[in-house]
């Protein structure tokens, strides 16, 4: 805080549990988070949450430590994970609650590092959500179908 009090910024920091922060629902048009998520005890909690502050329309973006599935099978890769098991994780895919769409997965820094972008559902989408269920059923069929690429 005195850093940015010092630089003439006045921004407004909060210290919280990640599966209950301080915002009403529906606060923030994007959401990032870059590095922690792996070290999670309750990954699916914490991206509820997120998804509870997103407003309709809204984005989030996570990225983290994580080998795509070419490095992950090379000398490089296995060197890499047997220093730091965190880099053999995989990208969270299987936590993304329902109300998410427009899931994308990428690898940079080297194919050693994941960000996931996703897009809250609007408004309508929501409605229909709880009234049928069908995004959900779109949603995991989506990540299945990631999770296999992960595994080729």
């Amino acid at each position: 805080q005195r850093k940015f009090e010092r630089l003439g910024l006045e921004v407004p920091l909060f210290h919280s549990h990640v599966n209950e922060l301080p915002f009403e629902s529906e606060s923030f048009d994007v959401i990032t988070h870059f590095g922690g998520i792996n070290t999670f005890r309750d990954i699916a909690s914490a991206l509820k949450e997120w998804v509870r502050l997103l407003k309709p329309n809204g984005f989030l973006l996570i990225a983290d430590e994580g080998l795509s599935p070419t490095v992950r099978k090379t000398q490089r890769g296995l060197k890499i994970v047997e220093r730091n098991r965190l880099f053999g994780l995989q990208p969270p895919l299987q936590h993304l609650p329902p109300q998410l769409k427009n899931v994308k997965l990428w690898w940079f820094a080297k194919d050693t590092f994941y960000a996931i972008l996703c897009q809250k559902l609007s408004k309508e989408e929501l409605k229909e959500l709880k009234t049928n269920g069908t995004e959900h059923i779109r949603i995991k069929e989506l990540v299945e179908e990631m999770l296999q690429k992960l595994k080729a």
